[in-house]
């Protein structure tokens, strides 16, 4: 907590650059999270060493330990959000997340006495070295699944703030669902590879599912939330009963492929840990620059629709990445190779204009003589401008973030906004410059640059489109707020 100071003053000189700022917070942030994380990656691949000496099926080994880890993760997230956080505050929270960890550390080393003697004698079947030729197919689909899933997290969190209240409960409860689907897929998985050591050849038509779940979990969401849709939904009962269908089943498979990749990696890699490392390497190195690619470049650029597709041609690449010859010409592979073509050709293009984001729109449509203007999918969220017509004229604009009002040119709404300007503003004696945190639709901004005292006005926003948006509600660049002289504008 005290670090707090000094890494303020480190980044003071930089506020007015955010190129340099953000690098340099990407850094403390990297460095301080650099030890705990890297012992995180190595648990895996030493628990399978351990494991596997005392039971030669990798696989099954590998799903068994993916699988309870991230089902421990899933428990995690929960208890932290609605348990430690809310009792113990964050530092509290933080004590008890090291002293469980100490406890696993007590575990694992009693634990170890008793596999000692048994690891030291078995002898695990291996290669001398790493075969990377029959492995780089592998890795390669290891990386590609986890960037598709980490970019889909992203993209189905942020299609679900259309009917979810934003919070750190809903963002808990919809990764526990991600999460317990990739636990579930590796136990599956795990024991599929207990009855059949040979299931990896599998994995192709396991991609073509993750690729049909994408589009189907999509399709079918608007019949699934039929009776949910004009209320924001913030218990977790709620956030479950949407989250469940739309990120579950893929996650699933995502948990099954995972495993499965693992196990044909093991017939090319010189032991269990090493296997295990240059797979989880793979997969999430993918899954982190996934997650970034999803928030930072394809909703912005593409929008969560198309987002969604892209996505799902992904899995297709995934399935050609390991494509098993034997089953190229089967009957089988036929049947999934057609499903899954025909899904993505049927995709439900459209349905977010027509259905979803109208739907957003509606819980604050009084009537029905409502229009949307324009709407943005950004960096940050989801913008939609509406406009009240009454008699044929415009009455005024609201903005809609995601699934909630945030504020409206409507009298009443412009009244109280602009009082924070003339309140202060009578009390002073002469006021120079003003700070504006947060934008929304510029009533407040417009009543500062009316106001001639000012030489100053410091206008801060996390999003630059709702400030770009607002030409809408000042089509006339004069009349602009943004456009006066003594504004300045901070992205922050």
């Amino acid at each position: 907590p005290s670090l707090g100071s000094v890494v303020t003053l480190v980044l003071q000189p930089f506020f007015e650059l955010p190129l340099v700022l953000n690098v340099l917070r990407l850094l403390f942030a990297f460095l301080l999270l650099l030890i705990p994380s890297t012992a995180m990656g190595l648990t895996l691949p030493l628990l399978a060493k351990a494991l596997v000496a005392a039971d030669p099926n990798f696989g099954r080994v590998l799903g068994r330990l993916y699988g309870w880890n991230t089902l421990g993760a899933v428990v995690g997230a929960l208890l932290a959000e609605m348990l430690l956080v809310r009792t113990l505050g964050v530092r509290g929270s933080g004590f008890a997340a090291g002293i469980l960890s100490l406890a696993a550390a007590v575990t694992a080393m009693q634990t170890s006495k008793m596999f000692g003697r048994r690891a030291s004698v078995a002898k695990e079947s291996s290669t001398t070295k790493f075969r990377w030729t029959s492995s780089v197919r592998w890795l390669g689909a290891a990386f590609l699944s986890g960037f598709t899933l980490l970019a889909l997290e992203v993209v189905w969190f942020r299609f679900l703030l259309l009917y979810v209240l934003g919070s750190s409960l809903s963002f808990a409860v919809m990764l526990a669902v991600v999460l317990g689907g990739i636990s579930l897929g590796g136990l599956f998985a795990s024991n599929w590879l207990r009855k059949n050591s040979s299931a990896h050849r599998y994995a192709m038509f396991i991609a073509l599912v993750g690729g049909v779940g994408c589009v189907a979990t999509y399709g079918l969401f608007p019949g699934l939330v039929e009776h949910y849709e004009l209320r924001d939904l913030k218990t977790v009962s709620e956030v479950l009963f949407v989250s469940l269908p739309l990120m579950f089943p893929v996650a699933f498979i995502s948990g099954v492929f995972f495993t499965l990749v693992g196990s044909a990696l093991r017939q090319s890699g010189p032991s269990a840990a090493t296997t295990t490392g240059f797979l989880t390497l793979a997969n999430t190195t993918g899954a982190a620059i996934g997650a970034f690619a999803g928030g930072f470049i394809l909703l912005p650029a593409a929008g969560v629709e198309a987002s969604l597709l892209l996505l799902a041609i992904c899995y297709g690449v995934v399935a050609v990445m390991v494509l098993d010859r034997a089953f190229v010409r089967s009957t089988v592979a036929f049947v999934f190779i057609g499903a899954y073509i025909i899904t993505v050709a049927l995709f439900p293009s459209g349905a977010m204009a027509k259905h979803h984001l109208v739907t957003a729109a509606a819980r604050w449509a009084a009537s029905d003589d409502w229009q949307g203007v324009e709407v943005r999918e950004g960096l940050t969220e989801t913008n939609i401008y509406l406009e009240s017509i009454m008699l044929g004229r415009r009455q005024y604009f609201r903005l809609v973030t995601n699934s909630l009002s945030m504020s409206s040119t409507r009298f009443n709404a412009r009244r109280y906004m602009k009082l924070y300007v003339y309140l202060p503003v009578a009390i002073h004696p002469n006021p120079q410059s003003a700070l504006l945190i947060s934008y929304g639709v510029g009533s407040t901004a417009k009543a500062l640059v009316e106001s001639p005292s000012f030489t100053e006005i410091d206008v801060v926003d996390i999003s630059r489109d709702i400030l770009e948006m607002n030409s809408i509600v000042f089509p006339n660049s004069t009349d602009n707020p943004l456009n006066d002289p003594r504004v300045t504008v901070h992205i922050e």
